[in-house]
């Protein structure tokens, strides 16, 4: 019986194993989702980590592909960051990360900058990572 509870508990304790369909990424934000694998995906990934591991943020606190509205346009930002257990509504946004794969000109990204730049005027282009190739507004 004893036994039993030791198992179900490291059982508990140990995260699931996830198999990856070919041509896929896990989402490192909820560990579930499935995105196509493509350049900008790896960035986005890579951003993702970094937001986590380096800079402190909760996974909790960070939305992926979150649908921005501005004016008609609905586009979606690739990952949106709130502040520590905030709503995830597009006002309480602290921070709005776009992510380009290397491939893009650094032109490129700032049009990008621009775009969402021009229909939120609360945001202000607070730094663009030419190695990782992510625009934070």
């Amino acid at each position: 019986m004893a036994t039993e509870r030791h198992q179900d508990r490291l059982s508990a304790e140990r995260p699931m194993a996830v198999i990856v369909q070919q041509g896929k990424v896990l989402d490192y934000i909820d560990g579930v989702t499935q995105r196509a694998e493509t350049p900008e995906e790896y960035v986005r990934q890579e951003i993702a980590k970094s937001l986590v591991r380096e800079y402190g943020y909760q996974k909790r606190d960070i939305s992926v592909e979150f649908t921005l509205r501005l004016g008609t346009r609905r586009p979606r930002a690739d990952m949106v960051i709130f502040d520590e257990d905030d709503a995830h509504e597009q006002d309480r946004a602290r921070i709005i990360v776009e992510c380009k794969s290397r491939k893009i000109k650094p032109e490129g990204r700032g049009r990008t900058a621009a775009q969402l730049h021009g229909g939120m005027p609360k945001c202000g282009l607070r730094h663009v990572d030419q190695r990782r190739r992510a625009i934070l507004l």
